[in-house]
């Protein structure tokens, strides 16, 4: 994050300070120099000196491949380039190599923008392709770790002509942006964010359920919030510098149906998706199902391109289901919805499903792959009156009346590796009440940001999972399945 300290701060200040003296100097190649010599500074407080040395070095690269390929038009080498980055970016993403100088280098936002120079460049849409304005382009700190992500020949627009008559504008604007991104960030998304990430947090009476579905819409504003809040401040910062990037959010949660609301969300990012993946996906299927209905084609193009979309946001599987869950509102949204938005109320209503929609969403989004299965099961099967109170100090208390005075074995195990941890016999007493204390549970020998899971196996029955917690107890409390 920009701002992480107070010396990083000041030095982002003195160096905005530096680059407007040397703008005045109205030469376009020294600015480019000090800018470069910026980004490098900065970035080496952000992830290390060394890491933003070597990525300046795989610029310079990519820089070459590009110019290579502006020159010749050749699509065997556009090809090979893009693999290259996208091998490179593969196996950082899911560790398939020992890549110690790849750590922390944020290369998501990097390889879109590698990928849409050798595109552009390829096209020969790139006039005037500079050795320093790509290193810029690429390195630029204010959207280094999440965006947005500008187009190059915007980015060297604003770099390289002179916008005098905006400054004064854009430095205003700047500030406040970045003032309205810190609001966000630390302040309202940092006040929502223990009943987000955790749904034991929100109203533990009133049952795990409910819980998890207030969750869910305390979740979708602090995405929002968290993530636009971040792109207030690049953009802000971008502004200061006297280049201004495009938007990133436009009130997504307005959208009237699912298609509108990507053209809302990180936008920057889902107009590469549609031009990049999306329409070559297209292109290339109609090809080979020129006669199959055209609505097939466009299935099969929402289907991969957001499973892009899931795997570029991360390595599990949680990120694939949500990016199908939204393949698949898409699909079902241009066979059935898209006619039913002519009346005001109707487009009230299709607003109010989109945004209902995207919420169950963020439940794949906010959850890991071995939480998802256990929680699921829950919703589908009832929860046969067993219900589960946890108190941190004192450790779970389990109520089944229809137990009462009877004898349960009560299993712990760890979901993450589906490891069992400890077996513990549990007595129910008259008023179909056990207690499992912290003591008896052993927390204090476990790690802190593993989850854990209680079960219970009845007389005559199957083995029941009741309750999620981890270390603390706390993590989500109140649940019963």
């Amino acid at each position: 994050m920009l701002f992480q300290s107070i010396y990083l701060f000041l030095t982002i200040a003195a160096f905005i300070s530096l680059f407007h003296l040397a703008k005045r100097v109205q030469r376009p190649l020294f600015t480019q120099i000090i800018l470069l010599a910026g980004n490098l500074s900065i970035l080496s407080f952000i992830i290390d000196y060394r890491k933003a040395f070597i990525l300046a070095l795989c610029a310079g690269v990519v820089y070459g491949l590009a110019y290579v390929i502006k020159q010749s038009a050749s699509k065997k080498l556009l090809v090979f380039s893009i693999g290259l980055i996208l091998m490179v970016f593969i196996f950082k993403l899911y560790t398939l190599a020992e890549l110690r100088w790849l750590e922390r280098i944020g290369l998501s936002y990097i390889v879109f923008r590698c990928i849409h120079v050798l595109i552009e460049a390829y096209k020969q849409q790139i006039h005037k392709l500079s050795l320093l304005g790509f290193m810029n382009y690429i390195l630029f700190f204010p959207s280094f770790l999440a965006g947005p992500i500008d187009r190059y020949a915007n980015f060297s627009y604003w770099l390289l002509h002179e916008h005098s008559r905006y400054t004064p504008v854009l430095f205003k604007v700047g500030i406040f942006r970045i003032c309205l991104g810190v609001i966000k960030t630390h302040l309202l998304a940092h006040t929502l964010a223990p009943y987000a990430l955790d749904f034991g947090a929100v109203f533990p009476e009133w049952g795990w359920k409910f819980q998890l579905l207030i969750s869910l819409f305390a979740y979708s504003f602090y995405i929002l919030l968290d993530f636009s809040g971040y792109s207030d401040i690049a953009i802000g910062t971008a502004y200061l510098l006297g280049i201004k990037t495009p938007e990133n959010f436009n009130m997504p949660y307005l959208a009237k149906n699912l298609s509108d609301f990507w053209k809302r969300w990180h936008m920057t990012f889902s107009n590469f998706l549609f031009e990049y993946v999306f329409i070559p996906v297209v292109k290339g299927l109609n090809v080979f199902l020129s006669h199959k209905p055209r609505m097939l084609v466009s299935s099969l193009g929402y289907l991969i391109t957001f499973t892009v979309c899931g795997i570029w946001h991360g390595n599990t599987l949680n990120f694939i289901y949500w990016g199908l869950w939204h393949a698949l509102g898409l699909i079902l949204f241009k066979l059935f919805l898209n006619h039913y938005s002519k009346t005001k109320l109707q487009r009230t209503a299709l607003c109010f499903f989109t945004f209902l929609f995207v919420t169950v969403g963020w439940f794949f989004f906010n959850y890991k792959t071995s939480q998802l299965s256990p929680i699921l099961s829950g919703l589908i099967r009832s929860s046969d009156q067993t219900i589960v109170y946890a108190h941190p100090s004192k450790g779970l208390f389990i109520k089944n009346k229809r137990l009462s005075n009877q004898n349960v074995t009560a299993y712990c195990q760890n979901i993450d590796t589906q490891e069992p941890i400890q077996t513990l016999e549990i007595r129910f007493n008259p008023k179909g009440i056990a207690e499992i204390s912290k003591k008896d549970l052993q927390m204090s020998d476990r790690k802190e940001k593993n989850l854990y899971s209680i079960q219970i196996k009845e007389n005559t029955s199957r083995t029941k999972t009741l309750f999620f917690f981890s270390k603390d107890i706390t993590i989500p409390p109140n649940i019963h399945l």
